[in-house]
């Protein structure tokens, strides 16, 4: 993620100490066949930069994503 962004370290760190497994989350721990799908951390990661910053649709935020590939790489 951007390490000059103090917003999105915010997010980074915040994501990073949650227990995904606990919370629900699902394909935190890969299958061991067929194509590994984004781990949820980085889709999380995702979701809530675009609520910070008032996107909410999927196709912004995949420009997003183009945009600013250091970020979400």
């Amino acid at each position: 993620m951007g390490e000059d962004n103090p917003v999105v370290r915010a997010i980074d760190v915040f994501v990073d100490e949650l227990d995904l497994t606990g919370l629900g989350f699902g394909g935190v721990e890969p299958e061991a066949t067929g194509r590994p799908a984004y781990h949820s951390a980085t889709l999380l990661k995702i979701y809530v930069y675009g609520y910070l910053n008032r996107v909410q649709s999927s196709r912004r935020l995949e420009r997003e994503c183009q945009r600013n590939i250091e970020w979400f790489g």
